[in-house]
């Protein structure tokens, strides 16, 4: 279980916590992430949110091809 960097919400001050506390709902609710950590924690899933939008053509779907009878 790594230690992350994290905000007291109450009194601003960082500390070293583990990671899992965040999810948990009674040793997470007085923690939040640095915002270094929701920086990067937002572009990943920018990144996988693009890799499954982008589409690429199949192999055999050329159709200006096949009209031409090539």
């Amino acid at each position: 279980m790594p230690l992350i960097e994290a905000y007291e919400k109450k009194s601003g001050r960082k500390a070293l916590i583990p990671s899992d506390w965040l999810s948990h709902p009674r040793l997470g609710r007085d923690w939040s992430r640095t915002p270094r950590q929701k920086a990067g924690e937002s572009a990943v899933t920018a990144a996988k949110a693009d890799q499954a939008t982008t589409k690429t053509p199949d192999a055999g779907d050329d159709r200006k091809e096949a009209r031409n009878g090539r």
